[in-house]
């Protein structure tokens, strides 16, 4: 039952990175699969609902930052966490369909809100931590300082620069450490 699944998870996967979310229908993820159909609806009960569930596996999981780390090291492994994500071209192609899909499955705006928003969060605490510890002011704008971090990236992502991803966001962080020193 789980075989199933997961492999009906995956054929889905592979056929929005291939071509976009508009290919996934129940015949096409059957074939894909090796799957029946009626094996697809005794897990979902509509497409929709597959829909959900493939982006929910297709989303990273977030890293919590160690918390002995320095402020130093908890920015880059953050940073080089999302780096890594950015370089998967399996999620790197999911991610244009999740965002155009937002409007129609609501879910979906959710799922990527509570990403964004985990994401803040450990930035959120690794900049605390960097308050307490006299690197970096308090007052941060937690966004303002995300976007500074990894819009850099999220930039090579899109232009297809995939090799130049963990560079980048390396040298992000540097700049901005040493912009506090």
């Amino acid at each position: 039952m789980q075989r199933s699944r997961a492999r009906i998870i995956e054929a889905s996967i592979d056929l929005i990175v291939e071509d976009g979310a508009h290919a996934l229908t129940v015949d096409a993820i059957a074939e894909r699969s090796g799957v029946a159909k009626s094996t697809l609806y005794r897990h979902w009960r509509s497409i929709d609902a597959l829909v959900l569930d493939v982006f929910r596996a297709a989303v990273p999981p977030t890293v919590e930052p160690d918390p002995s780390a320095s402020f130093d090291d908890a920015l880059h492994q953050m940073v080089a966490t999302v780096a890594e994500s950015l370089a998967d071209p399996r999620y790197l192609r999911l991610v244009p369909d999740l965002l155009a899909l937002r409007s129609q499955y609501p879910e979906l705006g959710e799922l990527a809100d509570r990403d964004r928003a985990q994401k803040e969060a450990n930035l959120a605490a690794i900049l605390a931590a960097g308050a307490a510890e006299g690197r970096v002011p308090a007052d941060l704008d937690v966004r303002t300082v995300a976007s500074v971090l990894l819009g850099p990236m999220t930039s090579c992502a899109l232009f297809g620069e995939t090799e130049r991803i963990e560079a980048v966001g390396a040298f992000a962080v540097e700049r901005f450490i040493d912009s506090y020193r």
